[in-house]
């Protein structure tokens, strides 16, 4: 656990008896990114996020939560990838509360989330979803004062934008 007692941000790393909070969490995520997926609710109404369960049983992934003043403000789902060849933690997931928004809450979780974990790292993008290309581009380029390198990937299947940098 991590306290930033000038914004009162606390991060903790979820464990599975925590997975009924994410269930719902995740369910506001969805929403919010169907926009940029198209993603449509099941039979009963819900997305029903399809890996949430592996996040209790593999090795290589890992949940933050983000409480803001003792209220829950979002999470972040770290996992890892091979791009290039090369492992490399990924945010897998990143979702504010929108209430949360525009604080600088989202930097600080992200930066807490690359701290967990040095190493080699990709973080992915939609193309569509400028406000996110914005946003981790700004962070980023802060975290690493600009060493990184971008390209063009998929996230989610669809064309988009990479940074990859080293924190190790």
């Amino acid at each position: 656990m991590n306290i930033d007692q000038s914004c009162g941000i606390t991060l903790s790393l979820a464990t599975s008896a925590e997975s009924p909070l994410l269930k719902n969490l995740l369910e506001l995520y969805e929403y919010d990114f169907s926009e940029f997926t198209g993603s449509d609710v099941g039979a009963d109404g819900t997305y029903q996020y399809q890996y949430l369960n592996e996040y209790w049983i593999e090795p290589n992934r890992f949940v933050y939560i983000a409480f803001v003043r003792g209220k829950i403000a979002g999470f972040v789902m770290v996992n890892t990838h091979f791009i290039d060849n090369v492992l490399r933690w990924s945010i897998a997931e990143f979702f504010v509360l929108r209430k949360y928004r525009r604080q600088g809450i989202g930097e600080y979780m992200a930066k807490y989330a690359f701290n967990q974990h040095p190493g080699q790292w990709v973080i992915m993008q939609i193309g569509s979803n400028l406000a996110a290309i914005k946003f981790w581009r700004k962070v980023v380029t802060r975290y690493t004062g600009g060493k990184y390198d971008e390209c063009e990937g998929t996230g989610d299947g669809q064309a988009g934008v990479m940074q990859l940098f080293n924190n190790g």
